[in-house]
């Protein structure tokens, strides 16, 4: 399954219950199934398909069979599977001749259902009675289309897998006859590895000695890791190949040759070898402590469709990769004309803290895709999370320990997110108090409560504000050279589909997954609270006030969401307006006027309203949602 994955899988015979079939989907990674219990140890059938693949819907079932309708397939249509007959004497091998009159009712009903036999590679007959003596072999399973599912995939083409342990072989319908797949898979470190006896002694003691570069000792660390995984797990996967091919080969002479003993033998034995074979890959699948993943399908790197930006679906694997890579090419790229920074080559042990300056191959990263909802159709739609260089974090966890101790003198109490001993809720509670107190007021003015959500808010900000944040905490000139080094010296490649895309260089952005990013972009974020304490001191943006102590509240910060108090009137609709232009301008932030939500208070005027809403291009809303 995890070799050809099918988007359709039948199961016959299966003799076990609901409470089993449960395991067997999480195991076999499938999200829509449905079972045809059998009769104690008689019967059975497990349909599984991918509902991304296959919009299938159970219609019935019987003593024999499970009935469906398979919807958005229009006039092309397709049967596969175990037809217990035969069309010919040809496709008979031993035992009692075909009887014609039942051969040509099977062939006259295809021909009536204007359906074509797909053929097959592979051994002509997929099933046999498994008796040598008198051996029967037929081609009792097959695949029947007609000619608009055959235009409609013009390079299916099906395939007779060899016999395990079954009488019957598998069958394999491909779509394409060769998928595509572009990039390298990641090298990861996998805890199996450990459990082996030999890694110490064999591997650990390959570290080289003495360390002269951290990098290219990992470079040669990671080749003996690659080598050892080759010759004590490679060998199982090269064994089942090996097997399967022996066996397929020995089948197909038995074919022509069924009183073959010595072929029946080697048959048996091949047959055996492989069961072992198999459920060695099992333990081993489980010793790499994926079986999650697998259950899950993999539904954090499997993407199969995508709509672009102006609508159309994208479901050819090139495609995705190309839209994908162009979106995170376009993102992480500076609207600004200068945006790198110069630096200083030198080692890397040498070169961090005595010369403000990271390595760029220790910036290179992963960005991981993780859905935001349970069926992302748009790139947007994804969250990206990089998985940055484990010694890149050792570097950025120390800037953040000598970070943390001045964070809290840094930032305002407008903001409380990642700040030791603050908290959101705090905001959380100040917001509650302030919409009950919105709702109650009454008299000539109005009051406008503003939620502004930022669009990709950490990939989005510019390196030369950061840099002018960090200089005007006055910080020292070696401490913020170190920390542009680490964001600026960026690049990445996208995760897709399991595989690596081409390499691309940042012009802009802090990545999500950097230890570091969420103290920096509470610093850029500063800026804005300082721009808005501006305003309200020189009395162009009027605050709500809380209170019988009339505590003035303009804003508060959560993250990449902003929530703006006020007056509905003309200073205070352009001072907003003039205060986020400038901050998005010189940040590099844009606002997405689409989440973003606006409300008022009871006694606010509809020319008020109005005068704040065309304003600032967001609409009104009933509230301001939950996130």
């Amino acid at each position: 399954m995890h070799h050809h994955h099918p988007s359709l899988v039948i199961l016959a015979e299966t003799w076990v219950g609901r409470e089993k079939t449960d395991a067997i989907i999480a195991d076999l990674g499938f999200d829509s199934w449905h079972l045809l219990e059998p009769d104690g140890f008689v019967g059975g059938i497990l349909l599984m398909w991918k509902s991304h693949s296959l919009d299938f819907h159970v219609i019935g079932e019987g003593a024999q069979g499970v009935y469906g309708v398979v919807e958005n397939l229009c006039k092309p249509w397709l049967v596969i599977g175990d037809f217990n007959d035969v069309v010919n004497q040809s496709e008979k091998l031993g035992g009692r001749p075909v009887s014609r009159k039942r051969a040509d009712l099977f062939a006259s009903t295809m021909d009536n259902c204007q359906l074509v036999d797909l053929g097959f590679n592979g051994p002509k007959f997929t099933w046999t009675n498994k008796r040598k003596s008198k051996p029967i072999f037929e081609r009792l399973d097959r695949g029947w289309a007609n000619t608009e599912w055959i235009h409609l995939y013009p390079n299916a083409n099906l395939w007779h897998l060899p016999r395990i342990t079954s009488d019957h072989c598998p069958i394999l319908l491909n779509f394409e006859n060769e998928p595509f797949a572009q990039g390298d898979k990641p090298f990861r470190f996998e805890p199996m590895w450990l459990l082996d006896k030999g890694f110490r002694e064999e591997v650990l003691s390959r570290w080289p000695i003495p360390c002269v570069s951290i990098q290219k000792s990992l470079i040669t660390f990671k080749d003996t890791l690659l080598e050892m995984n080759h010759a004590t797990f490679g060998n199982i996967y090269r064994r089942k190949r090996h097997l399967l091919a022996r066996l397929k080969g020995t089948q197909t002479y038995l074919q022509s040759h069924p009183t073959s003993v010595f072929h029946q033998d080697l048959e048996s034995q091949l047959q055996n070898d492989l069961i072992m074979t198999l459920e060695q890959e099992e333990v081993l699948w489980k010793t790499k402590s994926r079986m999650d993943r697998v259950g899950e399908g993999d539904r954090n790197t499997g993407i199969n469709r995508l709509r672009d930006n102006v609508g159309n679906e994208i479901i050819d694997q090139k495609g995705i990769h190309d839209l994908i890579l162009a979106f995170y090419q376009d993102l992480y790229s500076t609207e600004k004309s200068s945006c790198r920074w110069n630096q200083n080559e030198g080692g890397y042990s040498r070169v961090v803290f005595r010369h403000s300056r990271v390595p760029e191959e220790l910036c290179q990263a992963l960005i991981c895709l993780i859905p935001k909802q349970s069926s992302p159709d748009t790139v947007k739609q994804f969250r990206p999370i990089s998985l940055c260089n484990t010694l890149y974090k050792l570097v950025t966890k120390i800037l953040v320990n000598r970070l943390k101790p001045l964070i809290s003198t840094w930032i305002s109490h407008n903001q409380n997110s990642f700040i030791k001993g603050r908290g959101p809720d705090v905001n959380l509670v100040v917001a509650s108090e302030v919409l009950h107190s919105m709702n109650k007021k009454k008299g000539k003015w109005g009051w406008f409560a503003l939620k502004i959500d930022l669009e990709k808010a950490y990939d989005r900000v510019e390196w030369a504000f950061v840099r002018e944040c960090l200089t005007n905490l006055q910080l020292d000139l070696p401490a913020i050279d170190l920390i542009m080094s680490c964001i600026s010296n960026a690049s990445s490649r996208v995760l897709i589909n399991g595989r690596q895309s081409e390499e691309f260089k940042h012009s802009r952005g802090l990545r999500q997954g950097d230890p570091m990013s969420p103290y920096l972009f509470n610093i850029c974020l500063e800026a804005l609270t300082g721009r808005i304490n501006e305003s309200c001191m020189s009395k162009v943006w009027t605050p709500f006030w809380v209170g019988r102590g009339r505590v003035p509240i303009s804003h508060l910060l959560f993250a990449d969401d902003l929530l703006l108090f006020g007056r509905v009137d003309e200073d205070t609709t352009f001072a907003v307006r003039t205060v986020l232009e400038r901050f998005c301008e010189d940040s590099g932030e844009k606002i997405n006027e689409a989440k973003s939500k606006l409300i008022f208070s009871p006694n606010t005027t509809i020319d008020h309203k109005r005068l704040f809403i065309e304003t600032l291009n967001i609409e009104e809303s009933k509230d301001l949602g939950s996130g």
